[in-house]
């Protein structure tokens, strides 16, 4: 029998309602900058871990049904949900359809790790199904749900776009570039020289009034070791781990009046594109191009969804802001340059005193 997304989706909607009259989940409220999203989580769930990653996530006593939920559930619900069954021709279909705004339902199948994201905004229920928590990768565990974030907020005119940021006096200017180009980095080398952030990695970007503003999605920091040396001295009292995979750290920062690392929210004044120069000759160099694509290119290799949402976000984000391509190399004196230069500009705009 073929497969029927919208029926399998009626019937996901039906099987969730009748879990949340159950009293063995937990609730989470994560609030940043317009976005509010539910989590429900099973109360022995060693998700709950993955949940501290969020700049913003409060206990919640209730539900609320105007505010999108994401359900994440492990193997002991697999009976509770409706069977799945889709053949490759299937997965690859609806693989390529989830790049398309038309698209309101999408099925994400990850075969090798056995996680299953269904994703809804129709009736704003999503689901992230794993066989066990303890085994996620990574990413899952520091960036949580940003397939699903990203999906919800595109929706209400924003975009979580995989950028680092530094901030002064409420004005930030974004850091775009693939993942090895700096970012972290650039954004820890900022935090010593008294700028704050809204995210290191993923940021979430607002249209608004036609401006746009980033807040601050995760709370976490990443380095690698030969960094720690150099870190904002707010550091040592965060939690930490590494990830054996990159081989990096990543700090928990907790928020408090002291460590001053983050802020939730600011104007975006200017984006910077980074690229990391190793073994570039002059020539080569010559041919780099910061342009919306670069801005957008990563974002969409990490998370395809609506991709032509995502580059029409990008592309209005490029085309109403000053742009300034960094082709740096390693080291201590490239990366002052590039803060340098975000400070002169901030000033030189304007920016210095609190709007």
């Amino acid at each position: 029998m073929k497969f029927n997304r919208d029926l399998w989706f009626q019937e996901l909607n039906l099987k969730l309602k009748v879990l949340n009259k159950d009293e063995d989940h937990i609730y989470y409220l994560i609030v940043t900058g317009p976005l509010k999203i539910q989590v429900v989580l099973p109360k022995n769930s060693s998700y709950k871990n993955a949940i501290n990653s969020f700049f913003n996530a409060q206990s919640a006593k209730e539900l609320s049904p105007t505010i999108p939920t994401i359900y994440c559930l492990d193997e002991s619900y697999i009976n509770k949900l409706p069977p799945f069954r889709l053949s490759k021709n299937d997965l690859n279909l609806i693989d390529f359809e989830s790049r398309l705004s038309s698209q309101t339902k999408i099925i994400n199948y990850d075969e090798k790790r056995k996680l299953l994201k269904a994703l809804n905004t129709s009736d704003q229920n999503y689901l992230f199904l794993c066989e066990s928590f303890d085994s996620l990768p990574s990413w899952e565990v520091y960036s949580p749900l940003k397939e699903f974030i990203h999906f919800i907020a595109l929706k209400k005119n924003c975009w979580l776009s995989h950028a680092g940021s530094l901030c002064k006096n409420n004005k930030a200017v974004l850091l775009f570039g693939p993942g090895g180009n700096g970012k972290s980095t650039t954004t820890l080398t900022g935090l010593n020289a008294d700028l704050q952030t809204v995210g290191d990695d993923y940021v979430l970007i607002e249209n608004f009034n036609e401006k746009f503003y980033a807040h601050a999605i995760y709370k976490t920091i990443k380095t690698y070791p030969s960094e720690l040396f150099d870190l904002h001295k707010s550091f040592e009292k965060f939690e930490r781990q590494l990830i054996e995979r990159t081989g990096k750290y990543v700090y928990i920062c907790e928020e408090d009046k002291e460590s001053n690392i983050f802020t939730h929210s600011a104007e975006i004044v200017m984006n910077m594109g980074l690229h990391l120069n190793k073994n570039l000759t002059s020539n080569e160099c010559d041919n780099l191009n910061f342009d919306a694509r670069y801005m957008s290119l990563s974002s969409i290799e990490q998370i395809p969804f609506w991709v032509d949402k995502s580059s029409k976000f990008s592309e209005k984000i490029y085309r109403s802001l000053p742009n300034y391509f960094s082709n740096f190399k390693e080291g201590e004196a490239s990366l002052d340059k590039n803060i340098e230069y975000i400070l002169n500009f901030i000033s030189s705009q304007g920016y210095q005193n609190d709007l």
